[in-house]
């Protein structure tokens, strides 16, 4: 039986050198988490087909201890759908630009 899904291999590191691209327009009371690690999120959850704010925030969450560990997240908490909403208010159409120029370079790079 075929599947319709392509498999894509990259490290998280290459995407997040991309997402670190983008200014953060947040002001700095309250930031627990950098820019590009929330983008990051948003990133692999929308791989996972999560696109709305809860369905990211749940995404995140389940991954919680895997993320922690390969980002060497120091934070307790990870962050809530509002802060996805709101990220996603102001930063979305430049995610989307950046990610497809990261996808973009990736396909490229294929033999």
């Amino acid at each position: 039986m075929g599947s319709n899904t392509t498999q894509i291999t990259f490290e998280v590191g290459s995407v997040y050198d991309y997402l670190q691209q983008m200014k953060d327009v947040r002001k700095s009371r309250g930031i627990r988490y950098e820019l590009p690690i929330i983008l990051l999120f948003v990133v692999l959850a929308k791989i996972c087909g999560k696109d709305t704010p809860f369905g990211i925030a749940d995404c995140v969450k389940s991954r919680c201890e895997w993320l922690r560990t390969v980002l060497s997240l120091t934070y307790s908490r990870l962050p809530p759908h509002s802060t996805y909403r709101r990220i996603m208010e102001t930063h979305e159409e430049e995610l989307d630009r950046v990610t497809t120029n990261f996808f973009a370079r990736l396909s490229e790079k294929k033999p």
